[in-house]
């Protein structure tokens, strides 16, 4: 059995226990009602202490409140265990498991994406020294993708200090994404060795 498939079961799982719990809850909230019949005295009536039906409607209401507490507990844990499932599925969709089929044309592709992602940054690094020298606020921002430019945008905001004139990507962007890129290489060589 291969990791993706584990963690599929493992994600079936997870929705099996959070409808179960929900069915519970549902249940709770069923024995929860606190209707005139199950407590023997009629709403608006008021309750006479030391009366015989005293006991039974607090008693009633005792086993209305304990009902809705377990409700509330199942469906809380309900929704921990959708929410852990919605985790599980959003790792199957992002990761490459080694064991998977096409784990190398993932790789290379994934790579292939990471480098190009690379130069551009170093594009608008080049264009940004150029701006700086024209005393521009930032280089060309045509050149990068959608997510490079709000990003950059929203360090400039939330980071002023990080801007120098010509506003270069900050540094530690193409680090990490160099990083990035030599681990899936290294990667894809101990699968390929195997």
């Amino acid at each position: 059995m291969t990791r993706r498939e584990r963690l599929e079961r493992k994600q079936e799982r997870r929705l099996e226990w959070a409808d179960s719990r929900a069915a519970k809850a549902n249940q709770e909230w069923e024995r929860g009602d606190l209707s005139e019949e199950k407590s023997g005295i009629p709403f608006g009536q008021p309750i006479l202490v030391g009366h015989h039906s005293e006991g039974k409607h607090r008693r009633a209401i005792e086993r209305a409140e304990n009902a809705m507490r377990r409700a509330h507990e199942h469906s809380e844990k309900a929704k921990e265990h959708a929410e852990k499932a919605q985790n599980i599925q959003r790792q199957l969709d992002r990761s490459i498991f080694s064991d998977d089929d096409n784990a190398v044309q993932e790789l290379e592709a994934r790579i292939a994406e990471r480098e190009a992602q690379a130069a551009r940054i170093v594009e608008y690094n080049k264009s940004a020294r150029t701006a700086a020298k024209a005393g521009e606020k930032h280089g060309n921002l045509s050149l990068l993708d959608e997510a490079q430019k709000r990003d950059l945008l929203e360090t400039l905001r939330v980071c002023p200090y990080h801007s120098r004139p010509g506003a270069p990507m900050p540094g530690y962007v193409l680090s990490n994404l160099r990083g990035r890129i030599n681990a899936d290489r290294e990667r894809l060589e101990r699968i390929k060795a195997n």
